[in-house]
């Protein structure tokens, strides 16, 4: 009996320690072709830090590099999008070039009344975003909501830097209304307001949502109107066209301007390569 115990318990623990066969890799699920691409990749491509071998041998040591693993799902989830072999290396190295300080860093005014995260949060983000930008409209919010509640909680935290261009003509006036819910203490819950109106906005909104979101209307409008926002709004273009910003959204991680894809997914993923970087 005891013997039977002893073999019962041994069985139990390498069943512990043991990886469970049947959990699902990243690329389990790639059609035949789609998983040559991966493997093609995965034998010509290296790290830029952490293991400095090819993808499939760094996977194979022991402990696993732990921007191996990442790189392994970006592969795989570029190869089912039907990118070949030359389109995910081209995306890899735009990841890389990214991530990888060259030249001089940008520098900003981490102005506290836009920041969202953590204080203490390692890794910063500045973000050149538009309230009349769909493209911003789909990423900032779900950018707040992972560096406030998400994965990237403790880890990031966001720095906005309002900007636009002449068109479309609300631009000017949503990036004055920032400027005024920050003023008063509600940039956040203004613009997380704006963006979920982006497809019914209109200029009568722009107090409209200022109440909505409890900001005191009087304040508001005062700062509204207020030429030092228009002032402000001036000071942040020529420091976006000195760090050769051209368009919304533009980020910069760590001072380095990031150039990859800006799919919440892919970004956050990133995100989280810089906090093991810099936090390991």
């Amino acid at each position: 009996m005891k013997t039977a115990l002893s073999t019962g318990l041994a069985l139990v623990c390498w069943a512990v320690l043991l990886p469970d066969a049947s959990a699902a890799g990243p690329c389990d699920d790639l059609s035949a072709a789609q998983r040559g691409v991966a493997d093609a990749v995965f034998a010509s491509w290296h790290p830029n830090s952490c293991c400095l071998d090819t993808i499939a041998s760094c996977l194979q040591q022991r402990p696993v590099c732990p921007l191996a693993r990442r790189l392994e799902r970006a592969v795989c989830l570029m190869s089912s999008k039907g990118f070949d072999k030359a389109q995910v290396e081209q995306a890899l190295e735009r990841r890389k070039e990214s991530m990888v300080q060259c030249g001089l860093v940008a520098s900003f005014v981490m102005d506290e009344r836009f920041m969202a995260g953590d204080p203490a949060a390692p890794v910063s983000l500045v973000l050149y975003a538009c309230g009349r930008s769909p493209v911003c409209a789909k990423l900032v919010p779900a950018l707040y909501e992972e560096v406030t509640t998400g994965r990237l909680a403790g880890k990031v935290r966001i720095y906005f830097r309002p900007y636009y261009k002449a068109e479309p003509k609300e631009a000017l006036e949503c990036s004055r209304a920032m400027v005024a819910a920050a003023t008063v203490g509600g940039f956040w819950k203004y613009l997380l307001a704006l963006y979920r109106h982006y497809d019914d906005f209109n200029l009568c909104r722009v107090e409209l949502l200022a109440q909505t979101v409890g900001l005191n209307e009087n304040a508001f409008k005062a700062a509204y109107d207020d030429l030092a926002g228009v002032e402000y709004l001036a000071a942040s273009k020529q420091e976006a066209e000195r760090n050769k910003v051209d368009a919304a959204p533009t980020l910069f991680i760590g001072g380095r301007k990031y150039v990859h894809e800006v799919s919440p997914e892919v970004l956050t993923d990133v995100l989280e390569e810089e906090w093991e970087r810099v936090h390991p």
